[in-house]
């Protein structure tokens, strides 16, 4: 449930679910789940402005699913510490992280784990001055929502098309 509120965009519910699950998911002794539900938690932080909380606990969770073979944990952790690095104007590092959780997710053929991902680089790109890579990325991914027929991301990737005056 608390992943379902973080999709909403909703962190102030999100974040006690999610610190629950955590709780309970290391309980159980589910390393590579309670790590990527850390990395959960870490992004919900970054929703609700808490950055620095959100970065130890993606860090936590980059840690925990590296040390497992649960790579789709391990791109979640990459793109988090990404938006992270994005949020405190590290553009680089952010295109690092970003980049990484690319490939991670690649190596699944993860395609909307991919083009989420590739929202995130848009928004890096443009921070940077670099348009072109910009707009690359945002019409890989609206490229691919549609395909998928997902509807929220199509209009998730025309709404930031439109904040950052790119043409899809």
């Amino acid at each position: 449930m608390g992943f379902a509120y973080l999709e909403q965009g909703d962190p102030a519910k999100a974040i006690p679910l999610l610190e629950r699950s955590v709780e309970e998911l290391r309980k159980f002794g589910s390393r590579d789940t309670s790590g990527w539900f850390t990395t959960l938690l870490g992004d919900a932080y970054v929703s609700s402005g808490q950055i620095e909380k959100a970065r130890d606990l993606a860090e936590q969770g980059a840690q925990v699913t590296g040390d497992t073979p649960y790579r789709l944990g391990l791109g979640w952790a990459q793109r988090t510490l990404g938006r992270i690095a994005h949020a405190l104007g590290l553009y680089s590092e952010a295109a690092g992280h970003l980049n990484e959780a690319l490939q991670t997710f690649g190596s699944m053929r993860a395609r909307f784990e991919m083009a989420r991902t590739e929202l995130d680089l848009a928004g890096v790109n443009h921070a940077q001055g670099h348009q072109e890579a910009a707009a690359t990325c945002l019409r890989k991914a609206h490229e691919v929502f549609r395909l998928l027929g997902v509807p929220k991301y199509v209009g998730r990737s025309e709404r930031l098309a439109g904040q950052l005056q790119i043409a899809l």
